[in-house]
């Protein structure tokens, strides 16, 4: 986001995720300037839609556009 269009310093971000379906599947709040979040119960070589958000102290910023990610091999 532009800097001119921030209200405010940046706390965290909230994270939605939905399955092929667009059906809402988990949600988190990350909070300080992590730019990564988990989600557990994923289904390994499956499709996901995520959506992301930025606040400050003075609300919400707008939902990204859905992004499309797909899951590998699990992890040893």
């Amino acid at each position: 986001m532009k800097k001119e269009l921030r209200k405010g310093i940046i706390q965290g971000h909230e994270a939605k995720i939905f399955n092929d379906n667009g059906v809402l599947l988990d949600g988190t709040t990350v909070y300080g300037s992590s730019l990564s979040a988990y989600f557990d119960g994923l289904d390994v070589y499956s499709n996901y839609t995520v959506q992301v958000r930025a606040f400050t102290r003075k609300g919400f910023g707008p939902w990204s556009p859905l992004v499309r990610v797909s899951t590998g091999a699990p992890s040893k």
